[in-house]
């Protein structure tokens, strides 16, 4: 479960929330240290914009890898997702299209050029609850597109139709079915 916040000129704008850190008490919600930072072109206006990967140093330790993602395009909007529950790499899920940034936290498909997805996993806690969250950059501006459970098995476009397909299960049950969903 994640929030999401826009930025636009330091003017805060609020995207669909799903959770925050309000909740969680117990933590400095302040300190935080930097994981991984990116530098690519996500709204294709030729600009390098950032992507920085942080946790909260009261988390340090935990099985997340981290909790935040900060993201700044070059014409000064922001985005900021912050989860709870942290996000982790993915190594299970084949993955048909490359990767834009090296990285194995977060995934961006190289699929088109008119528009990118930021993919980012959910830690699986023992419970059997993770979460896949998708993000579409165009036109700059991010808006999320997909936050619900989902084990992802495989990312590939497997009608040749142009769009990327996810295969998987809703749960971790091993006797369970995977189905499939499009972004479109």
């Amino acid at each position: 479960m994640c929030s999401c916040t826009k930025y636009d000129n330091g003017k805060r704008n609020n995207v669909k929330y799903i959770g925050d850190f309000s909740f969680y008490k117990g933590i400095d919600t302040t300190k935080t240290i930097v994981i991984e930072q990116y530098q690519i072109d996500l709204d294709f206006d030729n600009q390098l914009d950032s992507i920085v990967l942080k946790n909260l140093n009261d988390l340090a330790g935990d099985p997340q890898i981290f909790s935040i993602v900060e993201i700044k395009l070059a014409s000064g909007k922001e985005f900021v997702i912050h989860n709870v529950g942290g996000y982790t790499q993915d190594i299970r899920t084949k993955k048909k299209f490359l990767n834009k940034v090296k990285s194995d936290k977060i995934y961006i498909p190289d699929i088109n050029n008119t528009e990118n997805y930021l993919i980012i996993w959910d830690y699986q806690y023992p419970s059997c609850d993770a979460y896949i969250s998708i993000f579409k950059i165009k036109n700059d501006d991010m808006n999320q597109v997909y936050n619900q459970k989902f084990y992802i098995s495989e990312i590939d476009d497997f009608n040749n139709d142009g769009k990327m397909d996810f295969k998987g299960k809703m749960t971790c049950d091993e006797n369970e079915k995977e189905s499939m969903f499009t972004i479109e």
